[in-house]
């Protein structure tokens, strides 16, 4: 790699068009955000519906007992499926509690700025925020754009801290040995300046939050002071920022000096104006820098960490620069002696870099990645939860019923015979027979409905609508049973007989008189016999008679046993139609609304991912 002179003028920028530069950039930036949003809203809003049902507790309205162990088993699946959502909860409240830190990685370049203590990286800190090595108050109000600082605390959350710290005074402390042990920063348009702790300041937790800055970091600056530059701790310290691939720049800084220096008569140290170091130098430096670089990506080495170090050293530019020079001397041909436009241009640059460009669409790829991983993962797992629920559900619910039908038949069985006691009992009484039979009805149903809600480890709060009164209605009342019969009345031809005896006796008695009457009226007796004979059968009538031959009591106890048991099986039904839905309904349809909630984050999620397919191809 060739060592730098001053650079030439289409190679060094001011301050100004710098930021002039990541202003447009952060403009793109806000575009590309504006369609990751309206993307992720689309998502978000299918989600969160799903997200509610699944918050429902699905044996909210069931009747089940509380011991009853389908409560136990339904509650850990949607448990399950709720520690689901409850992962993307502490994700969500995660990317929230780093929300600053992941807008300054993903909505801007940068820029990790690293070295010992008293390299100057507050003061170049401050000077691009406010053209300021170690700005007062009065020179922060003249800018257009005032940077917005941070401070990083050890647990990753960005500070709200006191009056005393970086948000009262908008600026790094300059000049303290120690100046601070904690991540802190400051943010422009489009640009991201964090100022790490010192290479001795690190601990434990701000040297992992200092890491997550590195790993995210476009470009990283590595401040060493010229009066001892790139050294070989520096080097130690270069080749660790070297293993990401890194954009990385080294900047010795302090590349001043004033060049007549006296003792006034007070003994005071008093100067002339500040020039740069001469340039002989300078290249001195900058070659030894860029010899260490390339020394350190030796071919000794062979691993395929080492050559990823290699690399980076080699191509890592390298600035000798002044910031107290670059302000106090702001316009081009000053910022081109100072090294700060050079160093400024090479930053801009990479707004134009490929790099940036894939991080513009970064936020729609890592969308695309979570909608993947949602529909890959976690949608299949509550898919499975569901599932599992269903058969659980399904199991239960089928041998709910069929225990309480069981149960329940036990009952209907003995109907029969004891109808037939009870007919035995009130044979040929309408009023007795059926006044037992409805309350023997009434027990059937109650103890049906007992058995029943066992079988559903339940408890019955209202009565079921039982048309008990209705009952006996149907049931035929006793009757005797007769047959018609016809006879004639012969008491007739009696009386017939004696009268035609009478008349015939009679006129023979007138007409002869004595024995020959005699003899006449006994033959007179007989042929009135038959004449009246003949004249009673002729005074005969015909008569119908109902002669009794039984009765219906065995009709009446087979419609009775046929009526009640129908009966009793179709109020049973009722019942445990009832019971199957107070106990299991609300949690059935809880079911098949998650069911339909799922299929349509599944579908949604096709949906955004060809979409966000399209985007990311058409951006390149």
């Amino acid at each position: 790699m060739q060592t730098s002179t001053i650079a030439v003028k289409d190679t060094v920028m001011t301050r100004d068009e710098f930021l002039q530069c990541f202003a447009a950039l952060a403009r793109k930036f806000e575009k590309r955000k504006e369609d990751v949003s309206s993307t992720e809203r689309v998502f978000f809003d299918a989600l969160n519906r799903c997200r509610g049902t699944a918050l429902e507790h699905p044996l909210e309205a069931s009747k089940l007992d509380e011991n009853n162990s389908l409560r136990e088993l339904i509650d850990e699946q949607a448990q399950r499926i709720r520690d689901v959502f409850n992962q993307w909860d502490r994700a969500i409240r995660d990317r929230d509690t780093h929300a600053d830190f992941k807008k300054r990685k993903a909505d801007s370049l940068l820029v990790f700025v690293y070295g010992k203590v008293k390299a100057g990286k507050s003061s170049l800190g401050n000077y691009i925020a406010w053209g300021k090595h170690d700005p007062a108050a009065d020179a922060q109000q003249g800018e257009k754009k005032e940077p917005e600082y941070f401070v990083e605390t050890s647990q990753n959350l960005t500070e709200q801290i006191s009056e005393n710290g970086i948000r009262k005074h908008r600026k790094f402390k300059v000049g303290i040995t120690e100046t601070t042990s904690a991540i802190q920063g400051f943010s422009l348009p489009g640009l991201t300046w964090v100022d790490s702790p010192g290479l001795h300041s690190k601990n434990e937790v701000n040297g992992e939050l200092a890491q997550q800055y590195i790993d995210a970091a476009d470009l990283v600056l590595y401040l060493t002071s010229s009066m001892q530059p790139a050294s070989r701790s520096d080097l130690t310290e270069i080749k660790e920022l070297g293993r990401k691939e890194h954009n990385l720049a080294v900047l010795i800084t302090h590349s001043d000096h004033f060049p007549d220096e006296d003792v006034d008569e007070d003994g005071n140290l008093v100067h002339g104006p500040l020039a740069m170091k001469c340039m002989e130098d300078r290249n001195s430096q900058l070659k030894h820098a860029y010899q260490m670089l390339s020394d350190s990506g030796g071919t000794e080495k062979t691993d395929a960490a080492h050559c990823i170090i290699a690399k980076t050293l080699r191509r890592a530019k390298v600035f000798s620069v002044s910031v107290a020079y670059a302000e106090e001397h702001p316009d081009l041909q000053g910022m081109a002696e100072s090294g700060i436009g050079n160093m400024l241009h090479e930053v801009a640059c990479l707004a134009e870099s490929d790099g940036v460009r894939a991080k513009m669409i970064q936020p729609m790829r890592n969308l695309r990645s979570f909608l993947h991983e949602i529909q890959d993962n976690d949608i299949v797992t509550i898919r499975k939860h569901l599932d599992n629920c269903s058969r659980v559900v399904d199991k239960a619910r089928e041998e709910a019923r069929r225990n309480a039908l069981s149960n329940c038949q036990t009952i209907a069985v003995s109907i029969g015979e004891q109808i037939d006691s009870l007919l035995k009992r009130h044979a040929m009484d309408n009023y007795t027979f059926k006044q037992a039979v409805s309350q023997a009805y009434k027990r059937w149903i109650q103890n049906g409905m007992t058995k029943a809600t066992l079988a559903y480890q339940t408890t019955m709060e209202t009565s079921m609508p039982l048309a008990l009164d209705d009952v006996t209605r149907a049931i035929p009342g006793f009757e005797t049973k007769t047959i018609r019969t016809n006879r004639k009345r012969n008491i007739r031809a009696k009386q017939g007989a004696a009268l035609g005896a009478l008349l015939i006796g009679g006129a023979a008695t007138l007409l002869t008189g004595g024995l020959a009457a005699v003899a006449m009226g006994v033959g007179g007796s007989m042929l009135g016999g038959l004449a009246g004979g003949g004249l009673g059968g002729m005074l005969d009538e015909n008569e119908t008679l109902e002669v009794p031959v039984g009765d219906n009591a065995q009709l009446v106890g087979s419609s009775t046993r046929k009526h009640l048991r129908e009966s009793f099986d179709t109020e049973m039904r009722k019942v445990i139609d009832s019971l199957d839905s107070v106990c299991f309904e609300g949690l059935s349809h809880w079911i098949s609304r998650m069911q339909a909630q799922v299929r349509n984050v599944e579908e949604t999620t096709r949906t955004l991912q060809k979409d966000i397919d399209r985007r990311i191809a058409a951006h390149g």
